[in-house]
């Protein structure tokens, strides 16, 4: 039998994961952006800038994913009453 924590986790949790998440990484790629200029650490749109904004994209983008495990895996333990290993 299904409990009502199941679907709640995987559908109503999904979307709220993309809201915040999406939401969290758009705001740290347009703030690290607006650092980089405003620091003048970025002065011009060349493939140099373009590069050391990719790799900071791709950083951020495994922060969310580590994140996203983390919180998915405490979320699961505390529904479920789970202690120990996983």
């Amino acid at each position: 039998m299904i409990s009502w924590q199941t679907p709640v986790f995987f559908v109503l949790g999904m979307f709220a994961a993309g809201v915040i998440f999406g939401n969290l990484s758009y705001a740290g790629v347009r703030g690290l952006t607006r650092a980089l200029v405003s620091a003048k650490i970025v002065t011009a749109p060349t493939r140099r800038a373009q590069i050391g904004l990719t790799v900071a994209g791709y950083l951020i983008f495994a922060a969310q994913v580590a994140l996203i495990y983390v919180l998915a895996k405490w979320t699961i333990r505390v529904m479920f009453g789970l202690d120990g290993p996983f």
